[in-house]
């Protein structure tokens, strides 16, 4: 597998998981709907277990902070050096 299709899967997932969606204009994907579940929502993206602990402000941090799309990013700058 090439470098190319390695990032286009990278960025597919991203899209999955942050910008699937789009409610009045705010984009959003999977990522921050699996967070409403309670409890299991808290264990799937790790990243944010320690802020998910608070209750609701995980949640919104999941669609703020949009932590895949800065890891592509990296992965992406990281691939072209």
């Amino acid at each position: 597998m090439t470098t190319s299709e390695r990032i286009k899967i990278a960025e597919d997932i991203v899209n999955l998981l942050e910008n699937r969606f789009k409610v009045l204009g705010f984009k959003f994907g999977l990522d921050p709907l699996v967070g409403l579940i309670p409890v299991v929502g808290d264990l799937v993206p790790l990243a944010d277990f320690l802020i998910g602990l608070v209750p609701i402000l995980g949640d919104a941090a999941d669609f703020v902070f949009r932590a895949h799309t800065k890891n592509l990013e990296i992965l992406k700058r990281e691939l072209n050096n």
